[in-house]
């Protein structure tokens, strides 16, 4: 069994979660199409519990390589709620390989819950996008 890629992974949270940080603007477009109380970006965006290092940790012990040969990136997409629970969970860009995709899924799916994200003050619900290396 292969492991995820998880320098690569580590960059892009960190950059991902830095950004998010400062702009409040809600994106009226997606909110519009899904529901209305879902952000994209928020004051204080979501965490995993324990933070990144512990979502690297938790996607590399949970995280099962279904194929050999099999490399590329996973985007998956999923909503925190302000209770801190995953919902809508869905791949944006996946694989070619189906099983990578479905595993991707799983194993998002039974993520803990995170701590939520925050909007003046508030708990809301947040889009959050996470890419997902495979080597």
């Amino acid at each position: 069994m292969k492991q995820v890629n998880m320098i690569a992974l580590l960059f892009v949270l960190i950059h991902t979660t830095a950004a998010g940080q400062t702009d409040t603007v809600k994106d009226s477009k997606a909110a519009s199409i899904e529901r209305n109380d879902v952000y994209t970006t928020v004051e204080i965006m979501p965490k995993f519990p324990g933070g990144e290092a512990a979502l690297l940790n938790y996607l590399s012990n949970n995280l099962k390589y279904p194929g050999e040969g099999i490399h590329g990136k996973v985007f998956i997409t999923f909503i925190v709620e302000a209770d801190g629970k995953i919902s809508d969970v869905k791949i944006l860009r996946g694989l070619d390989y189906g099983p990578v995709n479905e595993e991707t899924l799983k194993v998002i799916k039974a993520m803990p819950d995170w701590i939520p994200g925050k909007q003046k003050g508030k708990n809301v619900a947040v889009r959050y996008t996470l890419p997902i290396q495979f080597h």
